[in-house]
Order: C-alpha cells, then sequence, then structure tokens
C-alpha cells in the first residue's frame, strides 16, 4: 500500500499553527472516520497543509476515494515530537517507511535556520514501497554540506531493523551526538536499545512510535 500525500487547502487567510514533528487529527464528518497524521510541509504556511497517507485502515483506505475537494475537519497541531536540534551536536534522523514525512519538515526547518551541524538521514523501507520525497531530500543533500540523505533497503521485511554498522558508525562522539527514531515499534526500539547500547546519554535518544 504505497503512501500517498494528500494536500490540505486550508479555509482561512491565518497561518496554521505548529512545529516541525507534529501531527493532525484529520476526520471526515460524512464517513464519521478520523485518523492521526504527521504535517510533512513546513508550519506556517496559510494556504495548504501536506501529509502522508498510507492505504491501510478505515480511514487511510477512505482517503483513497476522496475527490478534491471533500471537506474534512482536522485538529491541532498536536504532538511532542518537534524538532529540537541544538547548535554544536551531530544528528541522526532514524525512519522506517513513510515515517520520514516528519522529517521532511525537520529538513526544511533547518534549511531556514540556516543550520550548519551535520545531520544525517537514514530512511528504511521494504522491497515494495517507495522512498517518500527521496528527490527533494536528495536535493537538500546536493545543497547543503551538513546535510547527508541514506536510502536503505530492509533485509528482512518482518524485522525491519537497520544493519548495526550503519547506524554504529554515526556514533563516533557518544557525548554529542542525538539519534532521533520514527516509525514502527520494533524499529525505534532497535534504534533506541543499540544507541543507549553505544553509550549515548538518555537525553540524547528521541523516539515516536507509530504502532
Amino acid at each position: 500500500y504505497p503512501p500517498a500525500h494528500p494536500v490540505l487547502g486550508l479555509e482561512t487567510d491565518a497561518s496554521f499553527p505548529g512545529r516541525p514533528g507534529q501531527h493532525l487529527m484529520v476526520e471526515d464528518p460524512d464517513a464519521e472516520l478520523r485518523g492521526a497524521y504527521s504535517i510533512s510541509s513546513l508550519p506556517g504556511e496559510t494556504d495548504r497543509l501536506e501529509i502522508t497517507v498510507r492505504n491501510q485502515g478505515e480511514m487511510g483506505g477512505h482517503f483513497y476515494g476522496l475527490e478534491a475537494g471533500h471537506g474534512l475537519r482536522i485538529k491541532g497541531p498536536r504532538g511532542r515530537f518537534v524538532l529540537e536540534v541544538e547548535g554544536g551536536r551531530p544528528t541522526v534522523l532514524a525512519a522506517f517507511g513513510p515515517s520520514v514525512a516528519p522529517y521532511r519538515a525537520f529538513v526544511r526547518e533547518l534549511r531556514e535556520r540556516r543550520h550548519e551541524d551535520p545531520v544525517t538521514l537514514l530512511h528504511l523501507v521494504d522491497v515494495d514501497d517507495p522512498l517518500l520525497f527521496r528527490g527533494e531530500l536528495e536535493r537538500h543533500a546536493g545543497e547543503c554540506g551538513w546535510f547527508r540523505y541514506t536510502p536503505l533497503v530492509v533485509a528482512d521485511s518482518e524485522h525491519p531493523v537497520l544493519e548495526p554498522a550503519v547506524l554504529e558508525a554515526l556514533l563516533e562522539d557518544r557525548t554529542r551526538t542525538v539519534v532521533i527514531a520514527c516509525g514502527a515499534n520494533a524499529f525505534v526500539d532497535d534504534v533506541v536499545q543499540r544507541a543507549a547500547a553505544a553509550g549515548l546519554p538518555a537525553e540524547n535518544i528521541r523516539k515516536e512510535k507509530w504502532g
């Protein structure tokens, strides 16, 4: 079920509040369905929001049958999984599948801040899944010396984890490096456990699980 990337038009002239990493509750009152989706556009835009929707579950499947212009209700922004990258700290962003969506907003925000410290995005996908935002992320990597984008294909779809050497190679500076993991429970738990085992302080490890 490859993810779609809907654009939600806003019926307001005010900018939509929020921080990169937060999510929306999207409801269709006509169908009495709702679902939570990360904001993958940069908060503050006045006319649109972008989210990523997978064709799974009641609300996800319902999205794929909607026509352009269909009215939806949104609530939010919500969540504490926000961009907190301090100066002088290398950062590793680890994502599995469509959980790369909030990182798209992270990288856009860092560019606006004129960020300079190293940021590496590790994006793991199943062999049949698309690398969401690959073209845009590769463009950022080509234009920003501090940003590195590394797409990866999972070796075992039943156990979606990063190869140990891939993550460990980025954890040489164990006192300053920040690791942020987002995605399925097993993937996030593995990243967190290996970062902790490598000696990263607990405050340097952050996570967001999607079930």
